[in-house]
């Protein structure tokens, strides 16, 4: 009966130190996610030539880098619509979205001031996504699947 009982208070203690992982994960995405105090000081690094970019990710998220930043260069973490790789993306500063495409054929459209979801499709009948045009004043894409 020890042996169960002190199994038992193991399992728990374990779930417990990855609970606390998991939520210490989370809050250091939301920190990065929310480095930019507003969309203004975004907006001044495009006027002055920063080099801002979307990269896409096997991990099936998507990440928004500033080159030219001096310190982190890794401004927020897009993660937990798409459940394959991503491959496809698409941004728009002026409108402040993104949208995304994954292998496994979804198409997420991100508010990049948020980092949160505005909208997701599956068009997973058609395969993957491969490729994409988006015209983010008519609210239209375009993509190529395989």
């Amino acid at each position: 009966e020890d042996a169960t009982a002190e199994a038992a208070a193991q399992a728990r203690a374990r779930a417990k130190k990855k609970k606390e992982q998991e939520e210490a994960k989370k809050k250091e995405e939301d920190r990065r996610c929310k480095f930019w105090t507003s969309w203004d000081t975004l907006e001044r690094r495009v006027q002055r030539g920063r080099w801002l970019l979307l990269s896409t990710s096997g991990d099936n998220s998507v990440k928004l880098w500033d080159f030219d930043a001096k310190d982190e260069k890794m401004r927020a973490t897009f993660a937990g619509m798409h459940q394959a790789p991503v491959r496809i993306a698409a941004m728009d500063l002026p409108s402040r979205y993104a949208i995304t495409g994954s292998v496994d054929g979804t198409l997420v459209k991100w508010d990049l001031e948020r980092c949160e979801v505005q909208e997701s499709f599956l068009s997973g009948k058609f395969g993957p996504m491969l490729s994409m045009d988006a015209d983010f004043a008519k609210n239209r894409a375009v993509t190529g699947t395989g």
